[in-house]
Parts: structure tokens; sequence; C-alpha cells
């Protein structure tokens, strides 16, 4: 895709922009359109920073499947740009949303600003057959109903004779469907014995061969009546008496002692009355199973929630292979049907249940770009007026985040805005803010808010930001004295005799701060009030606009 996005840092906006055929387009996400399942698209986002001002990428975090991302994660622009490859590989035939968020900080125009930027990516996966295309953006009971649809349509009932001819002798017979063998051969789905060199399906269901017809959903479910009992589909072929032992058993796992063991192994019809194929069945078995319950509902209700959930397993341990696939296009030149879940077997995370009414289970995540806000610079501008930070929560579940009682700890931020609800596959940002014209040397606190995620009800979010003016390195020179040091009662501070301080602000090693009124002279004695041990900065301000730092240690 011939596609780049800018990503630009100023003043906390961000700017994004797309060019193609060389026009400069001003877009807040990335649209990949339609992409076919089992391919690859990408888009290239370059971040860059504005007028060469610095730019540090702590981390870059992408939420929501079906897109991954290449390049590096913590990096440095100043006046340069960096590349980062987003790639979209769908597999469902659905409409896929991510939150691409990018955790920066820098500093401008008297601003320091950890922020998080937000680049929101949607991509939409289609089928390249057209078969399942009822089926597009649809889950849950429309997509099972669809399914339905679908699978109907057109449906040629065979008889269970003809059925069971077009098995023996073709579908599952191995010298017909290029498994190889040179005389009409088949297999027991339950047992693995094999029949070879019979002439008719008579032929092999009589003696000395004695093979029979499975129905994995028992025909007693259904009063063997048609379509039911011809759809090849749930029908396989077995060894007589292993077919008679499981009857009309649901599956399951299968404890001991067994029952029938001789007649069933590998197979196993457990003390628990469930039926448990072998290893090479299971993953046909359960897809025969949910495919029945489909296109011919829950007949008898023979399929339980217990039992679905089992099938599904081995649906998913045992995904289609090359024979299963053959079996279902073989399936469809004589039922002009196919089984989804041969075909798509991801259609069966788009339905929760398929024995009952499909609801989606609600799941409630949120996914927080930072676990602390820890910032610390020397030599920045003179002055600073505003400090912004940017945390970004992302509801990375299928339900809405509830965002509430957001506060700061220790009031040295102001929460400036936040949302009372992250929507699900959505991103939002907590902003909380620092304004003041005089800059504190060090300022900790401590954001706390809770959410509805049951694994993060409260969230608490240290904050400690440290910053140094550029005039730093020279003004620590011994242009401003202070004695004694340590100190436990008075403190001289003496400037050049040219400036006037006006202002003295001493905090406390645990960010807690004390403020001093000057008196426009370039000395103050400063008489401490009670104040615990240790070793603070100190700032100076002075009445031109100047600062002054240094640290001394306090003695109670």
């Amino acid at each position: 895709m011939a596609k780049r996005i800018f990503l630009t840092s100023f003043l906390s906006v961000l700017l994004l922009s797309v060019y193609a055929q060389g026009t400069q387009l001003l877009f807040s996400n990335v649209q990949f359109g339609n992409v076919t399942t089992g391919k690859t698209d990408s888009v290239e986002v370059v971040l860059s920073s504005a007028n060469g001002w610095p730019l540090n990428i702590k981390d870059i975090n992408l939420f929501g499947a079906a897109f991954f991302f290449k390049g590096d994660t913590a990096f440095q622009l100043n006046g340069t740009s960096k590349s980062v490859w987003v790639y979209f590989s769908p597999k469902h035939n659905i409409q896929h949303s991510a939150q691409l968020i990018i955790i920066s900080e820098g500093w401008m125009n008297n601003r320091v600003n950890l922020v998080d930027y937000r680049i929101s990516i949607t991509g939409t996966g289609v089928y390249s057959d057209s078969y399942y295309s009822s089926t597009q953006n649809l889950s849950e009971e429309a997509l099972k109903q669809a399914l339905t649809t679908r699978i109907t349509q057109g449906y040629v009932t065979l008889g269970y004779n003809l059925a069971r001819d077009k098995m023996f002798m073709e579908i599952d017979n191995w010298k017909v469907n290029g498994r190889g063998a040179s005389t009409n051969t088949t297999q027991c789905i339950y047992t693995g014995r094999m029949v070879t060199g019979y002439a008719s399906r008579s032929a092999a269901q009589n003696s000395p061969n004695n093979f029979n017809t499975e129905h994995t959903w028992p025909q007693s479910m259904f009063n063997s009546a048609d379509p039911m009992v011809s759809d090849i589909h749930h029908l396989f072929i077995t060894d007589g008496q292993a077919n008679g032992s499981r009857g009309n058993y649901p599956f399951g796992m299968a404890t001991t002692p067994y029952q029938n063991e001789s007649i069933n192994a590998p197979s196993k019809l457990g003390n628990n009355n469930l039926y448990e194929p072998r290893n090479e069945q299971k993953g046909s078995t359960a897809r025969a199973m949910l495919y029945f319950v489909v296109r011919h509902g829950n007949q008898g209700n023979f399929l339980t929630a217990q039992q679905e959930n089992v099938l599904r397993q081995w649906a998913l341990q045992y995904a289609p292979d090359s024979i299963d696939r053959k079996r279902n296009d073989d399936i469809f030149t004589y039922q002009k049907n196919r089984n989804p879940f041969v075909d798509h077997p991801e259609f069966l995370e788009r339905i929760t249940s398929l024995s009952s009414v499909s609801v989606p289970l609600s799941k409630r995540s949120v996914s927080i770009s930072r676990n602390k806000f820890e910032f610390t610079r020397a030599g920045g501008t003179a002055r600073m007026d505003t400090l912004v930070l940017e945390l970004a929560l992302s509801a990375t579940g299928n339900s809405d985040i509830a965002i509430s009682n957001v506060r700061m700890l220790s009031g040295k931020f102001q929460v400036d805005t936040f949302p009372a609800i992250v929507q699900a596959g959505q991103s939002s940002f907590i902003r909380i803010k620092y304004s003041q014209e005089f800059f504190k040397l060090l300022l900790k606190d401590t954001l706390e808010f809770a959410t509805n995620d049951p694994l993060k009800p409260l969230v608490q979010i240290p904050v400690q930001v440290e910053y140094y003016p550029e005039s730093v390195t020279a003004q620590l020179k011994p242009r401003m004295a202070l004695f004694p040091n340590p100190v436990s009662e008075k403190l001289n501070i003496t400037l050049p005799a040219s400036e006037k301080i006006s202002q003295i602000l001493l905090v406390s090693p645990i960010g807690q701060q004390f403020t001093f009124v000057g008196n426009n002279e370039p000395m103050v004695v400063l008489s401490l009030p009670q104040m615990t041990t240790g070793c603070y900065f100190v700032g100076v301000a002075t009445s031109n606009g100047g600062y002054f730092f240094s640290k001394i240690i306090i003695v109670q």
C-alpha cells in the first residue's frame, strides 16, 4: 500500500499527514480498506519532531487483533524522522480496529509534555471465495443464522442408499479419493481397521468385512428422517461392532474403566458413558457435530453445553487437514453444500454458543500506557510554566470501560480531562496539568482512578518530575552563597550585588515544598520552620526573572 503517515509533535497536539500521489492530506487514523484473509498489507508510519524540537519516544504499543508492527520502540527525534511499519493480516471476514499508542516526552516553549499519541487503525478482512459472502461482518446469532441459510440453499438430498454408495465407492474410498490405494480401500474412523478389495458397498458391509455407517449425530434423535439421515457431512464409515458400541452416547473424555475396550480401541467408551474417538478422528467428529446443529438444529437436544465445550476443544486442537478439505469438496460435488467449520474454523471464535442462543460473553479489560510518569531533565529553557501529562487508556475487551474517581492524591497536579467511558476497541486519555510561572525543581504526586475492569478496580500511577533549567550549569557555581550548611535554624542566602531576591523555594527529598517571600535585596536571612532532616533543593527567583539553584542539608 503506497501510504505514509507522518506524526509530528507540537505542543502535545497530534498532527497526522498522509501523502498519496504527492498530495498532503490530514488524517487522524489509518484505513487499510479490504484485505483478503491470509494476506498481509502494510503502512509506513513516519514520526518526526516539529521544527527540530526534541522528542523522546519511550515506547510504542499496538492494541488490536490482526495488526502488528515492526521497528524500534524507543528512540529520540531531534530534527530527524523514524519509520514504524504497521501490518494488517486478517483471519476473519470482519472489520478490525486497533489503537497504536506512542508514548513520548518532549519540551518546547516553556512546556514539558509527557503525552501519548494515538493512531486509530481500521481494516476489513474479506474472503477470497464468494460462498460465505453473506457472513461478512457478522457474529454470534446473526452469523449462525447466516450460515444456516447458506448451507441450506441449494442443498441436494441424496437419500440414504445413494449417500452411502458415494461414501464407500468414492468419497471415503482410498483408491478414488487420492489417498494412494490401488484397490477399493476404506477405514473405520474409530478403530483404524482397514477393508480392501471390496467390489461394492454391500460387500464392505457384509461378512467378513462387517463395516457400517456411523451417524455422528445419532439418527434416533431425528427418527432416521431425511435430510438428516443422508447428510454425508456427519456420516462416516465404521466397524460394525464399534458403531454399535458407540450407539447414541454423547462425545466427551472417557473415564476408566473403559467399556467394550477390545471393540473400540484406540477409541474409548468410558465408564461415564461418554464416547471418545481416537485422536485422528476427534477434529472431524467435532466439526461434523457442529455442522449438524447449524444445518439441522439441535435435534433431540443432543448437543449440550458440556458436550459442545469438548467438541470445540477438539476442533481447535485437531485442525482441518488436506483430507478434511478434500472430503468437504467431494461432498459439495453431490450435496451442493459445505461444512463451514472445515473451510473457516475461525467461525467458532465468533459464535459463543451453538447449542443455545449465542450471546457474547462480556470481557472488560483496560490496557494502560504507563505504570508511572517519570521525567528528569537538565538544560531546558530558563523558565517553565506548564507541565502536561497524558495517560492513554485502551479498552481491549469487548465491553466499554468506565472511568471514575479520578484524582491527584497530593494535589500538586490538577486533573484536566478524563473520559467517563472508553468504548470497546477504542482509546482515550486522562490528562493532568501543572501550571505555575515559577518552576518547581521537584514535583511528586500520584494519579488515582477507578475502572470496571475486574483485574484493575483501582489504579495508581506515580508522578515524579525533575527539571533543571538551561542556566543551571552556570548558576550552580558559587554565585549564590548559602551558610551555614548544614543548617538548623537560620539560613543566610547571598547573591551578587546586582540581583534582588523575590522568592525562595525549598523542596524536601519527598517533594514537600516550602515557599518564602524575598526582600528584594541581594541577601536575606531565612528563619526555617520545623523541617525534616535531609538534603533539600534550594531555588531562588530574582526580580529580573533569573534563577539560582543549590542544595543544603537541614538538621533539626
